[in-house]
């Protein structure tokens, strides 16, 4: 078993966004790997903070020339990959679902992103009994650590620090006009929580005006179609974002058409790929920031922390020994011959 992988540790936000993977995108790799005999399985794990590839039956060489090929990238972006083999892959899988590798420690939405990718790779018939055993078990420790230590009780999210990042900059989001355009789950959360902070007015936008109309009903705020929430940035104190869009959707030109003043506005562009153009930034009395922020950001006590990664360990590990114990031979790619007793 391997694994080839580029996060935000090794690879800015730019680099990270040239490799993303749209769900489309992942079907048809998934499938070219797969029919091309260059994997046996392989499950594809692509958010905005990390891309990783885990298959059986390879080795890292084949996985990046197939993928930078796939993407049309050149050797260069070679040395943003890690790789990990067995044992190794084993314990990174179980830590990322943990938690424990993301910007905020104890996320939760980690663990819903690793079932959608296992989902997937089922759903194309691209696992392997290994590559199940695999993913199930790291979803149940990820749920478990969580569980045992408690380090997501304190409502560890991306949607949280960035309400903080804004209150760290402008005060307190009471009396603040908030902007807000998307309608997912990051989206619905820090709507929620400056509702509970009281800020003065929340708009929603979204594409879908009946989804912005559905959080802006909860918080008290107003829905706002696409055409005319541009005409309103004049009047905001702190625009999120966090939409799905593949493209910009706030772009400089449309930015110094409707915002003509050098009133103070913080931007927060949550969204992968980015929703705001990184040249608004530019401007005076805007303050841009994207995930690449958030690296800092950690809500997770020191004794659960260390608690937590000592339980993923054993808790890999377990899974490690059993596989070995079962016969499979991981150096050599290939079912080997029954070897000792079989593990219970």
């Amino acid at each position: 078993m391997i694994l080839i992988g580029i996060n935000y540790n090794q690879a800015n936000l730019f680099t990270r966004e040239k490799f993303s993977f749209s769900k489309k995108e992942s079907e048809l790799f998934i499938a070219r790997l797969i029919s091309q005999g260059m994997a046996k399985g392989v499950v594809i794990l692509s958010t905005c903070l990390r891309f990783e590839i885990y298959a059986e039956n390879t080795d890292a060489a084949i996985l990046k020339d197939c993928f930078l090929g796939f993407k049309n990238a050149g050797p260069e972006f070679l040395p943003y990959f890690y790789t990990k083999q067995n044992e190794e892959a084993v314990l990174h899988l179980f830590t990322v679902a943990a938690g424990l590798d993301s910007q905020v420690i104890g996320e939760n939405e980690i663990l819903h992103q690793i079932k959608q990718a296992y989902f997937m790779a089922g759903s194309l018939e691209a696992t392997t009994p290994l590559l199940n055993r695999l993913f199930q078990r790291a979803l149940f420790a990820g749920k478990a650590v969580r569980s045992e230590t408690g380090i997501s009780n304190i409502d560890p999210s991306i949607a949280l620090s960035a309400v903080e990042l804004a209150e760290s900059l402008l005060g307190p989001v009471k009396n603040k006009r908030i902007g807000i355009i998307g309608a997912g789950s990051i989206a619905q959360k820090i709507a929620q929580l400056c509702a509970n902070r009281e800020a003065l007015c929340i708009l929603v936008a979204n594409r879908t005006f009946l989804k912005a109309k559905e959080i802006a009903e909860k918080v008290k705020g107003k829905a706002v179609k696409f055409n005319k929430f541009y005409g309103l940035i004049e009047s905001i104190d702190i625009l999120f974002s966090a939409t799905a869009s593949r493209h910009f959707i706030l772009n400089k030109e449309i930015f110094d058409l409707k915002h003509s003043s050098d009133r103070p506005l913080v931007i927060i562009d949550l969204a992968f790929p980015r929703d705001i153009d990184p040249e608004i930034g530019n401007r005076k009395g805007v303050k841009l920031f994207n995930l690449d922020n958030f690296k800092q950001v950690n809500y997770a006590r020191a004794k659960q922390l260390l608690l937590a990664r000592e339980l993923v360990k054993e808790k890999a590990a377990n899974f490690w020994k059993k596989e070995r114990l079962s016969g499979y031979d991981f150096a050599g790619w290939q079912q080997a011959e029954f070897i000792g007793q079989r593990a219970s």
